[in-house]
């Protein structure tokens, strides 16, 4: 089944995500940033939704890529299916109920 690449912060779980920097595109800043906290190299295929000022896009990894680089904020990561995204602790509950949708 499919699944979704999570960490957890705060003891809670979110998706990789921060602010871009400067002249860098939406697209480019989810690459780089799903990097820098998970070690996994992704390619950002698409827009999925907008939600709240977040950007969720749809992502493709590149070969064997993977490990947490940024151990000051990640607590804990991992890929997780629909089921257990359901039962799960969020950082942002409201966004994280779409993301069994999202996932197919």
């Amino acid at each position: 089944p499919p699944q979704q690449r999570v960490q957890q912060r705060s003891g809670m779980w979110s998706l990789p995500g921060g602010t871009g920097e400067h002249g860098e595109t939406p697209q480019r800043t989810a690459e780089r940033e799903t990097y820098e906290e998970t070690g996994y190299r992704v390619s950002a295929r698409g827009l999925l939704t907008t939600w709240n000022g977040f950007r969720i896009y749809r992502c493709s990894v590149h070969g064997n890529s993977g490990g947490s680089k940024d151990h000051h904020e990640v607590l804990g990561y991992g890929w997780k299916s629909a089921r257990e995204i359901r039962r799960m602790r969020w950082r942002f509950p409201r966004q994280a109920r779409h993301y069994p949708v999202w996932m197919r």
